[in-house]
């Protein structure tokens, strides 16, 4: 998989207040995760569909999957989490697919 994450290496994208990469290395969500913190910041927090969006809609075009930070902590009860500390996940904001994210 592709990671997304913020302030990183390669394919540089500009969107709003962030900046966003693609890098191009496979890894699991976790690798992808400490990778991003050891780097940089985090993996990426994407606040609204919108946002989603430009994210693929800037991207280079060949990268169709990438590792976002959000997570379900609890298994069962599908209550998903954001691993940026302080950052809450809102569905509601969203439009995701069914049974997801």
């Amino acid at each position: 998989l592709i990671l997304l994450f913020l302030m990183a290496q390669s394919c540089f994208i500009t969107c709003q207040l962030y900046e966003y990469h693609y890098v191009g290395e496979n890894k699991s969500w976790s690798e992808a995760q400490q990778y991003c913190r050891e780097k940089h910041t985090d993996l990426v927090t994407v606040s609204n569909m919108t946002d989603m969006k430009r994210l693929i809609n800037e991207s280079s075009g060949n990268m169709n999957e990438a590792w976002i930070g959000l997570k379900d902590q609890t298994g069962a009860n599908r209550t998903w989490y954001w691993s940026l500390p302080g950052v809450k996940f809102n569905g509601n904001q969203t439009n995701w697919a069914p049974n997801a994210p």
